[in-house]
């Protein structure tokens, strides 16, 4: 039954449970074992691949390393999604749960739980005798801060407030005559959803045999919270959301909508397959109790800008069916604590992200890896202090036809981007706490069709690394546009106003329009942000495309190239010749 339990070790060295080298440990029970010496659990030991997964190491004695120890050669060892708890120390103080001896730098921890370990009477749970011995990363730990990988520090209690776990029926003392506990997870524990996909691969079932993934991610640990949704999707699989709840209120259609939009999100993410959401015109201001109104979810797609009535995403009328997300000038308005894995992106599209305000970085939205905002209009957030990002704080993620315009920010006050793609988008009328700084910022991010443009400040300020194609920086208050760009930061059939060295690009005339010879950006009205182009412009069937990401559309709706040759800028022009 793939149960090690009540075994009893005698000699100094050994190890009364399991004994692992070059091993595989799945779907295991190690507990109530004891050792008068080292390790009543599992030892690792050697430089053979080893791995325990989906297994739970509860309820083990010994003098020192109750529960799991690897030994100080060891090497290449994975503990995925495993629980290690009640174990009891009689003699050391470190290291109940799990202690690690080794200084090598292959062994790995991820989405565990170490909690509820014992040296006698006081909390002992997981210590590294080099803390380059053992990554750890997404894993819950008590009474334990590791402030790299995205853990969790436990609370000690169970039930209460705080990050609980909320097991269904741990057990508390360790011995081999001890209640074997029930270490499954109930609904609000901090466990569910908090682990990871990334780079593992995972047994079908987990321990209790129940399906291990039952949402977009999976739980910390080795048992799987089983989920029942209130919501329920439709034949099209889609969730319909409205400012007012009808009908059932179970988001199986427009007149049975729900009004909790985080619920929603919330519950797409744990329905397999993924629903996609649809939220109908209104406002929406989401929780007052977090840093942001809303959270991203990974692997759900979220539609705004519907009057609530459509049945395909192509009736929508964005202009017509604003659907806006509001900070209330109180928090961040749409936020995302975690990278999502490739294939698990999340896209909020059509919405107006407004109000936001932070004493942080990201007042309008912060995104990570796989997060993507489409066809979204961001304005009027505001960043306090020396933050970064009013209108978007981007770190790995996707800017895609947006409008980014009347943030403030100490730095990047339309869009701080790190690593970041931003396509087709029109930054303007941002403006920077401290002038020395742009309305764009950031490192390592490309930029491709965009207008940087009529910012107050610098177009684009303190930014390394990154690339510019077909972009327009023009109008923005400080004249030359440009700041404090690093001589790895690349520009080709860029239209700067100014000039700048690279490839195909335009020297802009700092007027719209003129009489004399120059390169004239020809915006219909840039003063009432117009930026469509008119005849005569030079930004027009001046660009690249080879080798771009791009949309098939522009930010206007139009076709993103037209008449052969893609044009500089965020919107397309018609006009066959300059």
């Amino acid at each position: 039954d793939n149960v090690n339990r009540n075994t009893y070790a005698t000699t100094w060295g050994d190890c009364a449970g399991v004994y692992a080298t070059g091993s595989r440990i799945e779907s295991c029970i190690v507990r109530n074992n004891t050792a008068s010496g080292y390790c009543g659990g599992v030892q690792f030991y050697g430089t053979a691949e080893s791995t325990m997964i989906n297994s739970l190491v509860a309820n083990n004695t010994a003098y020192s390393y109750a529960g799991v120890y690897l030994i100080s050669n060891t090497n290449n060892v994975s503990i995925v999604n495993c629980d290690m708890v009640g174990n009891k120390n009689t003699n050391s103080s470190n290291g109940a749960g799990l202690y690690s001896g080794t200084s090598s730098t292959n062994n790995k921890l991820i989405n565990s739980v170490v909690w509820g370990n014992k040296y006698n009477s006081s909390n002992s749970n997981l210590y590294r005798y080099y803390s380059s011995g053992l990554t750890v990363t997404n894993c819950a730990l008590a009474g334990t801060t590791i402030s790299d990988g995205n853990n969790i520090n436990l609370s000690y209690n169970n039930t209460g407030t705080g990050n609980v776990p909320m097991f269904t029926h741990p057990s508390t003392e360790a011995g081999a005559t001890c209640y074997d506990g029930d270490w499954s997870l109930q609904d609000g524990s901090i466990l569910i959803d908090k682990g990871s996909l990334v780079g593992i691969e995972l047994p079908e079932k987990d321990l209790a045999g129940l399906n291990r993934v039952v949402s977009a991610t999976v739980d910390i640990g080795a048992y799987e919270r089983p989920f029942q949704s209130s919501l329920n999707p439709d034949a099209n699989n889609r969730l319909y959301v409205r400012t007012e709840a009808c009908g059932l209120g179970d988001g199986s259609s427009w007149e049975n909508a729900t009004n909790d939009l985080q619920l929603a999100v919330n519950e797409a993410n744990r329905i397999s397959p993924i629903p996609t959401v649809w939220v109908a015109e209104g406002t929406y201001t989401g929780s007052e109790e977090t840093d942001y109104a809303y959270y991203l979810q990974a692997g759900v797609m979220v539609y705004g800008g519907f009057a609530a009535t459509e049945t395909e995403l192509s009736q929508r009328d964005l202009s017509s069916h604003v659907t806006i997300l509001d900070g209330g000038n109180a928090r961040g308005v749409l936020g995302q604590t975690a990278e999502f894995a490739d294939g698990l992106e999340s896209i909020w599209d059509g919405f107006t992200i407004q109000h936001g305000r932070r004493a942080g970085n990201g007042a309008g939205a912060y995104l990570m890896k796989n997060g993507i905002l489409s066809n979204c209009v961001i304005k009027d957030n505001v960043c306090d202090e020396s933050n970064r990002g009013g209108g978007v704080y981007v770190v790995k993620g996707t800017l895609v036809n947006c409008l980014i315009s009347n943030n403030t920010a100490y730095r990047g006050s339309g869009v701080y981007a790190d690593n970041a793609y931003v396509v087709g988008c029109i930054i303007t009328n941002n403006s920077n706490n401290n002038y020395s700084y742009g309305a764009v910022s950031g490192g390592a991010s490309t930029f491709v069709n965009c207008d940087i443009v009529k910012n107050l400040g610098y177009g684009v300020a303190s930014i390394t690394n990154s690339r510019f194609t077909n972009c327009v920086i023009w109008g923005n208050s400080y004249s030359s546009q440009l700041s404090d760009i690093s001589s790895d930061t690349k520009m080709m059939y860029c239209a700067v106003q100014g000039g700048r060295t690279g490839t195909g690009n335009i020297n802009l005339s700092a007027s719209n329009s003129g009489d004399q010879a120059g390169n004239y950006p020809m915006f219909v009205d840039p003063e009432n942000g117009n930026w469509n182009l008119q005849q005569g412009s030079a930004l027009i069937n001046a660009g690249i495309s080879e080798n771009l990401e791009l949309p098939e559309k522009d930010i206007m709706g139009n076709p993103r190239i037209q008449n052969g040759i893609i044009d500089l800028g965020a919107c397309e022009s018609d006009i066959a010749d300059m």
